[in-house]
């Protein structure tokens, strides 16, 4: 279990996004706040008799600008200090039970006020680790002003009241600074966190050491190693790429691959597919890689042809099938650490992306659908 704080306008929620993509279940402490306002609770009741009632609308609702007035006001600290008397057990008690209820699997627990409630080290029980994210003052100050549609004197006043980057980090097994960072970076490190995490756990789902089979140039068996030797050290290994084409529009399912991919993270890829093991044939990789990937019934996937392909950071035997469906992509049920997303394209129009640039398309999936295009066309790959 994570626990994951970080002031107002660091990044956390993009944070618990990323993480919700690679298979975490998200506990949003912020969501449980919401409720606790909401017309009809006693939680709002007493925050009502508390602060009076010009702090609702029209309809009965929490003005939150009101609130915020108040429970803000610099010369008067006590007014937040108040509030939170009032709300944070009744987050805390939701939290509680979303833990309590949670059975398998990772568990994020997203809570700004983790540190300030009480919820940090004093519950060892709830977390494993307290990832920390931070940015600087003037940078939380920009990002709330244009994101809340706040003046400078208003989002000023919502940083400040709350604990320092200091004061949080002190907690921090893992600090995140995203002041200069790109969602494409954040994303990128927020992967390589999280496959460091199930490593220092030993959390079953992680494939650095699945023993993958090693072949010679003619494609010969000749021993196996873990897969992650097999990418640091380039060996010639096996490996599927399965053209999942649409029955009727003849376009392809194009993926987005996950950023946690050891191998060209957040490319497109034509195909579907992976590495061969040692336990397993082609067919069998395929078969497995189809449903694992995309939940699809592998029944009626055909071969088409076998290929070599090689670039400075893959040597590979691979095998290409072909497998047809009507299913829509929001029908696809996409394994989180392998599919970002799926789009659907037509050949020309990747043959089209990967000629645009570099680093868009994997090159071995690019190759793929050269030698594709050619078995289509009546080429010489049978």
């Amino acid at each position: 279990m994570i626990g994951l704080t970080g002031g107002i306008a660091s990044g956390k929620s993009t944070i618990a996004r990323t993480l919700q993509s690679y298979g975490a279940t998200i506990v949003d402490a912020d969501k449980f706040g919401h409720q606790a306002y909401e017309p009809g609770t006693a939680c709002l009741n007493e925050v009502v008799a508390t602060f009076g009632e010009h702090i609702l609308d029209a309809s009965g609702s929490i003005d939150r600008r009101a609130l915020g007035n108040i429970v803000f006001d610099p010369e008067q600290p006590q007014n937040l200090k108040t509030l939170n008397k009032i709300v944070w057990p009744y987050i805390k008690s939701k939290i509680c039970e979303a833990v309590e209820n949670h059975t398998d699997g990772i568990l994020v627990v997203e809570a700004a006020v983790m540190i300030e409630a009480g919820w940090a080290k004093t519950q060892p029980s709830w977390y494993d680790e307290l990832w920390v994210s931070w940015v600087d003052e003037q940078t939380a100050q920009s990002r709330l002003m244009s994101r809340n549609n706040l003046t400078a004197e208003d989002a000023l006043k919502r940083i400040q009241a709350q604990i320092s980057n200091e004061e949080r980090l002190q907690y921090a097994d893992l600090s995140i600074e995203t002041k200069f960072v790109s969602l494409i970076d954040l994303e990128r490190r927020i992967a390589t966190e999280w496959k460091g995490m199930l490593q220092r756990y030993g959390i079953s789902g992680l494939t650095a050491n699945e023993r993958v089979l090693l072949v010679d140039e003619l494609n010969e068996p000749i021993g196996n190693a873990p897969r992650d030797q097999v990418r640091a050290e380039n060996l010639r290994h096996r490996a599927t790429y399965i053209f999942v084409r649409h029955k009727k529009t003849k376009q392809l399912y194009v993926q987005e691959r996950s950023m946690l991919k050891d191998y060209c993270p957040g490319y497109f890829d034509p195909v579907t597919g992976g590495v061969v093991t040692v336990s397993e044939s082609y067919e069998e990789n395929a078969r497995r890689e189809l449903e694992e990937e995309l939940g699809l019934d592998p029944t009626g996937i055909r071969h088409l042809f076998t290929f070599y392909h090689e670039d400075p950071r893959a040597k590979v035997w691979g095998d290409a099938w072909l497998y047809e469906t009507d299913v829509s992509v929001k029908e696809l049920k996409l394994q989180p650490e392998e599919v970002q997303s799926i789009s659907l394209m037509t050949v020309d129009e990747i043959m089209a992306l990967g000629e645009k640039s570099d680093g868009v398309i994997t090159p071995d999936g690019l190759s793929a659908i050269k030698y594709y295009q050619s078995h289509m066309n009546g080429g010489f790959f049978k």
